[in-house]
């Protein structure tokens, strides 16, 4: 409060000195329940499966000598930061999570009351915090899994992977079915 009050580190360590007990006691309080807590908490596992998404080229474009010209065209590139949001909407499509759901049991396995209010709501947070999707520096996705059984969680990691996988390849066959039905119609 005083107007040329000087502050120095000497005031520091006798302001210590002076109140050295009750710092000591609070010190000593926080460790110990900090110890405690972190006792309590469970433990969880990651588990990640890093996918890399390929270039979406047509087969016609293949085909062609272009393809051999441009370089950032070529069928055995990996795909653009365009293909790797297309693989993150995927793996947040309600397809692949209600299967994720419903083959690990989840809303046993995270231990929530299907009787009780708000089950699936509470099962979607649960499956939000413990299961993510993201990308990587190198335009990859990233799965990545918590769970705190270690098998649970890689087995939940490689099961997102495959039903991608699936859900790619039905897409893609969808729509190849299609063209060929305009291609036999011609």
């Amino acid at each position: 409060m005083q107007d040329n009050y000087n502050f120095n580190s000497m005031d520091i360590i006798r302001f210590m000195f002076k109140h050295k007990w009750p710092i000591i006691i609070v010190t000593l309080v926080a460790a110990i329940v900090s110890v405690i807590v972190s006792m309590t908490i469970t433990p969880k596992f990651k588990s990640s499966v890093i996918l890399f998404p390929k270039t979406q080229v047509s087969v016609s474009h293949a085909l062609t000598t272009a393809e051999l010209i441009d370089p950032d065209d070529h069928i055995m590139n990996f795909g653009d930061e365009e293909a790797s949001e297309q693989l993150i909407q995927t793996l947040y499509s309600e397809k692949i999570r209600f299967a994720i759901i419903d083959k690990f049991d989840l809303l046993h396995h995270y231990d929530i009351d299907s009787e009780g209010e708000y089950p699936m709501t509470k099962l979607h947070e649960e499956f939000s915090d413990n299961i993510r999707f993201k990308k990587t520096e190198y335009q990859a996705v990233q799965i990545e899994v918590m769970d705190t059984d270690p098998q649970m969680a890689a087995d939940i990691a490689n099961e997102i992977a495959s039903l991608l996988d699936e859900t790619l390849n039905k897409m893609q066959n969808d729509v190849a079915v299609e063209i060929l039905k305009v291609v036999e119609g011609e």
